[in-house]
């Protein structure tokens, strides 16, 4: 497209004779619906995966050190095979 997002000179002065809004689409961003659902699905992943740790954090802070080798144990692997495995159960 031409300068503004118009692509000729005649469509600006048309929409503004018409006082019709313009958005320029070079400056949005548009998503199919999958695209939409992933982007997000990582955001709330990503956040209650910081509230997860900020928790866990927070609690730590106030067990004594049985529980919180366990907790750290937890935050540090991705799956229950991991925990169970550094847990020895």
């Amino acid at each position: 497209m031409a300068r503004g997002g118009f692509s000729n000179d005649s469509s600006k002065a048309l929409a503004d004779e018409l006082g019709v809004s313009v958005i320029n689409l070079e400056e949005s961003v548009v998503l199919t619906i999958d695209e939409l659902r992933t982007v997000i699905e990582n955001v709330i992943y990503d956040a209650v995966g910081d509230l997860i740790n900020t928790v866990f954090t927070l609690a730590m802070k106030s067990c004594d050190g049985k529980v919180r080798d366990v907790m750290n144990v937890i935050m540090t692997c991705n799956d229950w095979s991991c925990v169970c495995e550094k847990l020895g159960g």
